[in-house]
């Protein structure tokens, strides 16, 4: 079998040893590189691409809603706080986000969170002595959550289990 193609196989599959494949490719030789094949400039490649008009508005910075940062950086914060004892079967999902209503004279956004655990042995884990793992997991989202949004934020956390969730579509 060729080694360029065994090389390409294996960067394709993940194959088990692709360090292994690309050390066997060796030095370029003549035949890797024919006469006649020619290589096309950054420029000329952005000629050749169709032009339209912009997908989002230049004051779009990304696809995702509030709440799906939400509930990355509360998932964050309970890696940070768990380490190794993080459950590998977790997911936060908001619940609820208010923003203030404007004139408000004490802005606050108002946020509620579930955390998903498969098993109740997990749900102790997380929730942690007497509710203490909880209690640190939301002061600490909730001042990522204040310097991200810029705003005051009273978060509520719950724990749920439910069981088999990551299979239920």
């Amino acid at each position: 079998e060729d080694v360029g193609v065994k090389a390409v196989r294996q960067l394709l599959t993940g194959g088990p040893d692709v360090p292994a494949a690309i050390r066997d490719l060796g030095r370029p030789i003549p035949a890797m590189f024919q006469e006649g094949v020619k290589f096309i400039s950054n420029e000329e490649a952005k000629g050749i691409l169709p032009t339209s008009p912009p997908l989002y508005d230049e004051d779009t910075l990304t696809d995702r809603s509030e709440r799906f940062f939400a509930s990355e950086m509360i998932r964050a914060t309970l890696f940070e706080k768990l380490k190794k004892e993080m459950p590998y079967c977790c997911e936060v999902r908001v619940t609820e986000f208010k923003e203030p209503k404007p004139g408000d004279k004490n802005p606050m956004i108002r946020m509620k969170a579930t955390i998903l655990v498969e098993r109740d042995s997990q749900k102790g884990i997380v929730v942690g002595k007497g509710g203490q793992m909880i209690k640190d997991v939301g002061v600490d989202a909730r001042k990522k959550l204040e310097d991200f949004f810029g705003e005051r934020v009273h978060l509520e956390l719950f724990v749920k289990v439910e069981k088999d969730w990551r299979r239920n579509e």
